[in-house]
């Protein structure tokens, strides 16, 4: 599933910090979060898309997609998996 409509990367990256902090401290499984936010901050556009594929019903990850606003070029993936404590995706 993709966003239709553009997203500001400063918003993004902000909101990304902070759910990968929490991430961290409740011990959620998590692929390549740190190195997303990193890429999100290296980033130079100022929009991104935003994206998700989600296998949690096959007790998978939940992938969060950032594209270009053209959505020819991915900038930054992760996937989260739920826990026992985190009953969200983040």
């Amino acid at each position: 599933m993709l966003w239709e409509e553009a997203t500001r990367t400063d918003r993004v990256t902000a909101v990304y910090t902070r759910r990968e902090r929490r991430t961290r401290k409740v011990g959620q499984p998590s692929l390549g979060f740190p190195e997303a936010v990193a890429d999100l901050r290296a980033y130079t556009g100022e929009h991104v898309l935003i994206g998700y594929v989600d296998d949690r019903p096959q007790n998978g990850f939940y992938f969060q997609i950032f594209l270009d606003p053209e959505a020819t070029q991915v900038i930054a993936c992760l996937g989260v998996r739920p826990t026992a404590r985190v009953g969200r995706a983040f």
